[in-house]
């Protein structure tokens, strides 16, 4: 997979004393660092639900306890009603 970077003048003229002008050294040396400083990085964990929803969760009042579960069936009254006058 062919992916491009953006390299500054003086990182890549010193990437090409260091391996020359072979295209594959480079991007074999550039996978490897990328590589290795991605596995010394701690990766964050990945939020829960309830972490990317505890803002909103029990923000409104008022709602039936049950509306995820059945919310088709509130729907449907609505439109009921709606369609009723």
């Amino acid at each position: 997979m062919n992916k491009h970077v953006n390299i500054d003048e003086e990182t890549l003229a010193k990437l090409r004393d260091k391996l020359g002008s072979d295209e594959q050294a480079m991007s074999e040396f550039a996978s490897k660092a990328i590589a290795e400083k991605l596995a010394r990085e701690p990766q964050a964990p990945k939020p829960s639900a309830y972490e990317l929803g505890k803002d909103i969760m029990g923000k409104y009042e008022g709602l039936p306890a049950d509306l995820s579960r059945n919310a088709e069936q509130y729907l449907r009254e609505i439109f009921d009603a709606k369609r009723r006058g």
